[in-house]
């Protein structure tokens, strides 16, 4: 059965570049490898950026074995008060740099999403340092950013380039809210699946004028975006939350402590 792509389905211009900012693999508390992310990728016409927890294996490699798929290199970051920052960088050597310089010193030995022994600013900071684009991941879902005093909020939102608007694992009510912060704020919109099967890569997508990495993360940066998604099946609902309990349950029954 062909697959329509979400240019089609949203109406966005061809020239426009479409990608799925929130994909997790195996590196992370997912079950898909880089190939399959990247095959899913190319038949749904359209860009992605894996950000797996605190680790930068998956997009690295992404980076190096896309052919016919941009690949935005990115991570997923929990910060020491637990509130979730997805960083983008415009070349691979950057997001490294950045993962070397402010990520692996400051890990913990524990399951994929505890905290990072950094502040959300300091992380946020460490980003613009390196030419980086920030955004709050599902600010009103995973994580502890509506839990965090009014004053800190207020410093990290200063901070941040962009807002996930709609993450494609949250509920319309949360991602609603979502919204009008960043529209509050003149915050960029961006959006993602927050896939953790292969088969939900892709159901949300940020578009922007641009063919390139450097360009997309710049036109994000100017606010000239468009966020488009459709729901879930059941199916991939359930498989989407029975792969991240299954991974967490084999994590712990085996007691192991990953550098993630």
């Amino acid at each position: 059965m062909q697959t329509l792509s979400p240019h089609t389905l949203a109406g966005i211009p061809a020239d426009w570049l479409g990608v799925d900012m929130h994909v997790h693999s195996r590196f992370s508390d997912a079950l898909p490898s880089v190939d399959t992310i990247l095959e899913r990728a190319k038949r749904r016409g359209i860009g992605v950026a894996i950000t797996d927890h605190n680790t930068i294996a998956g997009s690295i490699e992404a980076c190096e074995k896309a052919r016919d798929v941009i690949v935005v290199p990115g991570i997923e970051i929990s910060s020491a008060q637990n509130v979730h920052l997805l960083a983008y960088f415009p070349t691979p050597s950057l997001l490294e740099s950045f993962y070397l310089r402010f990520i692996e010193p400051f890990k913990r030995k524990r399951l994929f999403c505890k905290g990072i022994h950094l502040s959300t600013s300091e992380i946020l900071t460490g980003v613009k340092e390196f030419s980086g684009f920030s955004a709050l991941a599902h600010p009103f879902g995973n994580g502890r950013y509506h839990c965090i005093a009014d004053d800190m909020r207020q410093e990290i939102l200063a901070l941040l380039n962009g807002i996930e608007i709609c993450n494609g694992v949250q509920s319309h009510r949360r991602n609603e809210k979502a919204y009008v912060l960043a529209q509050n704020m003149h915050r960029a919109h961006i959006g993602g699946s927050d896939a953790h099967v292969a088969c939900a890569c892709g159901h949300v997508c940020t578009f922007a004028p641009a063919r390139t990495v450097p360009a997309f993360l710049d036109a994000l940066d100017k606010r000239m975006s468009v966020v488009f998604s459709y729901p879930f099946s059941i199916r991939e609902t359930m498989e989407d939350g029975m792969i991240i309990a299954l991974r967490y349950l084999s994590h712990f029954l085996h007691r192991q402590r990953l550098w993630i």
